[in-house]
């Protein structure tokens, strides 16, 4: 049995990512989905984040197609992963993650339904400054 967090490939593979939500984001994931089913479908979807970064024949062998964007904002750099599947109520969930490479975590930022392809400031300054605060609570050792 392979040990937890690792694959079960050769030595010289690394470490599964952890992915965790900020307390923001699981506070507002209480209203963002219609049923329990729809819920653990995006957690399914979350959980391929773990092995992180995701190429095109990784996601193959994983049976998914993610589809994310690396976004800039204020200086800080994170992630979109647009969700749209029939497991869905509405289309064009976003989640917004980042990669924190030195504790392989991936963060969830925020998730909200989003009507237009578009990405308001607002959404991105809200990330921003999301990603700033988790960064100086991980420095004070106050999350790990």
């Amino acid at each position: 049995m392979a040990e937890e967090g690792k694959g079960s490939g050769s030595q010289t593979e690394k470490p599964l990512f952890r992915v965790r939500p900020t307390k923001q984001a699981r506070r507002e994931s209480e209203d963002l989905f219609a049923s329990e089913r729809e819920e653990l479908w995006v957690i399914s979807q979350l959980k391929m984040l773990r092995h992180w970064p995701l190429d095109t024949r990784q996601q193959e062998a994983l049976g998914s197609d993610l589809d994310f964007s690396k976004v800039h904002h204020r200086k800080e750099t994170f992630y979109e992963l647009r969700l749209d599947d029939e497991h869905l109520h509405q289309k064009n969930l976003r989640v917004f993650f980042w990669v924190h490479d030195e504790s392989r975590t991936i963060w969830i930022m925020h998730g909200y339904w989003k009507k237009t392809q578009r990405l308001d400031d607002a959404v991105k300054t809200r990330v921003a400054r999301r990603i700033k605060n988790l960064k100086g609570s991980i420095q004070d050792g106050s999350i790990r």
